[in-house]
């Protein structure tokens, strides 16, 4: 089974100002947090515009050095949402397939491949695998929640044969209309960052209260001194 996780860089037609912004939360959250994993069994492509500035591209590309992953241009330039199936199927050698989505400005618990792989070779084709809980955290105060979500997250992984992708699988809040979902366990594998510059994401406030020194240690993330508090 071949594990590729999908991200979305800089898809659709960003301006200057959002792909600065979003290249400093990637560099110092998503990447890390993925280049960390302690199973490196997997590969992580990243969808740009081919319009995309060559100042973001030349920034990107020696991040990329140690992170195994791979740039892939999108075909459909100004879309937001790409089709990802025929940006891998020159990579695909396996009959199974797990895809996992990630946003380029969220992050990974250090477990969060070795997990879902393992629990990938326990279910069925067509099946889809969500972590309920993780964490949002608030920039810049590093403020820090634990989120556990009723309907599936945006951090889902599809089990299949036919290539479809989990980005192919339509909205993640209305996937048990079509897939089986398996929710894997409960411990909190991922993060959720809120910025201020969220297409959708917002900090909610009911959630239980934690220490950011509390969970960093489970996040790789650029440097293990943010937000510390003294």
């Amino acid at each position: 089974m071949q594990h590729f996780i999908l991200t979305k860089v800089a898809t659709g037609r960003p301006g200057d100002s959002w792909l600065r912004t979003r290249l400093e939360l990637f560099r110092d959250y998503c990447l890390p947090s993925v280049s960390g994993q302690r199973k490196r069994e997997f590969t992580w492509l990243l969808a740009m515009n081919p319009r995309t500035p060559s100042w973001f591209i030349n920034a990107l590309s020696p991040l990329l050095e140690s992170a195994n992953a791979t740039v892939v241009f999108t075909p459909d330039s100004d879309r937001l949402f790409p089709n990802w199936t025929p940006l891998i199927e020159h990579l695909i050698s396996s009959d199974r397939l797990l895809t996992s989505r990630l946003d380029s400005d969220d992050m990974l618990q250090v477990n969060f491949v070795d997990d879902v792989q393992r629990a990938a070779q326990q279910v069925e084709d067509d099946t889809v695998l969500d972590f309920p809980s993780g964490f949002q955290v608030r920039l810049p105060d590093f403020a820090c929640r634990r989120f556990t979500s009723e309907c599936p997250t945006h951090f889902i992984s599809l089990v299949e044969s036919r290539r479809q992708t989990v980005c192919g699988c339509g909205n993640h809040t209305r996937i048990k209309a079509k897939y089986r979902v398996h929710n894997v366990h409960a411990k909190p594998m991922w993060i959720e960052l809120c910025h201020g510059g969220n297409l959708k994401t917002r900090f909610q406030n009911g959630g239980a209260s934690v220490s950011w020194d509390k969970i960093k240690p489970s996040f790789v993330c650029l440097s293990q001194n943010q937000g510390h508090s003294s």
